[in-house]
């Protein structure tokens, strides 16, 4: 999984020659030692010199981190990136990057669509009408979890489909949805549940995020 840390960020303590590639033991700053744990398959992107003040940025991959360490592994040159010669003092932060975007046009996995895709239960459908797109989901590789769609004519308070594990939130989450021209509510349950729990059954949009589980 893609790690996420918000505004975190340092200066190196020494340099280093990333300009061979691969991967590098012992990247030094004391602003790592703020990093949540990395370990494989987990990997975190650092972006040095993101401003460019002394040459092209370089996304580094963290692949080992340790609790309370104020150093790093990762492999250089990531994300169409080139390694360079990072000098002591030079900045470094935990960024969003264009591959946290993922394939907007791939990879969603849509709601009673068969195979290991979860069924609509309860008598919840797809609303159908033109130009509304069919309840789907995806999760992007920094785990985010993507809902999207219209559906209808189900029970208010009973279970729409179930998200699969790995794509269910740390704990239940609450999102505020439009509801046949006026509000309803959706609860994602850290079960994996999506249950619309207030509005009309007429049409229930589908339009929310969240992280999933850890």
């Amino acid at each position: 999984m893609r790690l996420h840390q918000p505004f975190l960020g340092g200066q190196l303590d020494a340099a280093i020659d990333t300009t061979a590639g691969g991967s590098f033991a012992g990247i030094s700053s004391p602003g790592f030692a703020a990093m949540k744990v990395v370990a494989a398959p987990d990997i975190m992107a650092i972006a040095l010199d993101p401003d460019g003040l002394r040459g092209a940025p370089e996304i580094l991959w963290v692949t080992a981190h340790a609790l309370g360490a104020t150093t790093v592994t990762a492999t250089a040159a990531q994300e169409t990136t080139a390694g360079r010669l990072h000098l002591v003092d030079e900045y470094w932060v935990q960024p969003y990057t264009l591959m946290d975007l993922g394939d907007f046009d791939k990879d969603w996995i849509v709601v009673g669509s068969g195979g290991s895709a979860p069924a609509f239960l309860n008598g919840w459908v797809n609303d159908g009408t033109a130009g509304y797109g069919t309840a789907a989901f995806r999760k992007l590789p920094s785990g985010l979890v993507q809902v999207k769609g219209l559906i209808k004519t189900g029970g208010i308070g009973q279970v729409a489909f179930t998200l699969p594990a790995g794509y269910r939130p740390i704990e239940n989450r609450l999102f505020g949805v439009a509801s046949n021209a006026a509000f309803g509510q959706v609860n994602v349950f850290a079960n994996g549940n999506v249950t619309p729990v207030a509005g009309s059954n007429v049409d229930m949009a589908l339009d929310f995020s969240f992280f999933a589980e850890q």
